[in-house]
């Protein structure tokens, strides 16, 4: 036996004298090196070691709205895992054999391997026996933030996505981040079916020349937004033509002063333009307050 170990020799400060001891605790005891007693035994087969905790190598990878997670090595046979999400300065202290249960905050591990945390929480995964739910092996990885899904896109108004060779239709788009004064740019796949010729509509608004049948894809687009297209489809001007009008009520009409009276226009034969305007030949008698409609006074 090496010297330390002799009786009679100075143990941590304390002289044993040969064939005598004092009891003394194991773990206050110390060789002349500074060797504690306990760790010696635990070493050299003079008491049972406790297993080590198994290293967990994980990474967290930023996606829409969360993270990915990836873990290495698998699980063992007897084994399944668990995670918590902490912030940093209170990410829990594992020990092997601990018991890692939900009542403590402890998650079942997700399916999809994604989970939804802040920049810079700490997520710790463990792998734990499926009877009682021993920890057996720890890692932990720094969450990185979340992708997001904020970008700026525009929006045209399709309520009117039809229109009649030779009129015009007013576009308008708005924007996600309720922008109103942006500078949009329109194009037309086709400019010979429909047309951005004309100025002077509202700030995000432009005036669509309709110019014959067919179909065009309308885009509205800004820098550093999402563009925004439809179908826009035109349709042919009616070939009947016109032949005459029908007044109703039918005349004649005889009103006193200050008297009005709407009188309703239409186009024959049926299918042709129903573009009237009234008038009236003597103004200072009988005005005209719609003249599309044809409200008289």
């Amino acid at each position: 036996m090496a010297d330390k170990y002799r009786p009679g020799v100075v143990l941590g400060g304390i002289l044993g004298p040969v064939g005598k001891f004092p009891i003394v605790l194991a773990e206050n005891i110390m060789f002349a090196d500074g060797t504690p007693l306990k760790d010696y035994i635990d070493q050299h087969g003079g008491g049972t070691p406790t297993p080590s905790l198994g290293v967990l190598t994980v990474t967290a990878t930023a996606i829409e709205n969360g993270q990915t997670i990836t873990v290495a090595p698998d699980l063992a046979d007897g084994e399944l895992r668990r995670y918590r999400i902490t912030d940093a300065n209170t990410a829990p202290t594992i020990a092997y054999d601990q018991a890692l249960v939900k009542a403590d905050g402890w998650l079942d591990w997700p399916e999809n391997n994604q989970v939804s945390g802040a920049e810079g929480q700490i997520i710790t995964v463990a792998h734990v026996t499926t009877q009682g739910a021993y920890a057996r092996a720890v890692g932990t990885a720094t969450l990185p933030a979340p992708l997001t899904t904020d970008a700026k896109r525009l929006v045209i108004d399709k309520t009117t996505a039809t229109g009649v060779a030779g009129t015009d239709v007013t576009l308008a788009v708005t924007a996600s981040d309720n922008a109103t004064d942006l500078t949009v740019t329109w194009t037309s796949s086709a400019p010979d079916v429909a047309a951005f010729t004309k100025v002077g509509a509202a700030p995000m608004h432009k005036i669509l020349t309709l110019l014959k049948e067919g179909k065009a894809t309308i885009t509205a687009h800004v820098d550093g937004y999402e563009d925004d297209s439809f179908e826009f489809t035109v349709t042919a001007a009616s070939a009947i033509v016109p032949t005459s009008i029908e007044v109703t009520p039918a005349g004649p009409l005889t009103l006193t002063a200050g008297q009005k009276q709407t009188i309703t226009p239409k186009v024959l034969p049926e299918g042709a333009p129903q573009d009237v305007t009234v008038t009236s030949d003597h103004p200072d008698i009988v005005s005209v307050e719609n003249v599309e409609g044809g409200d008289l006074a």
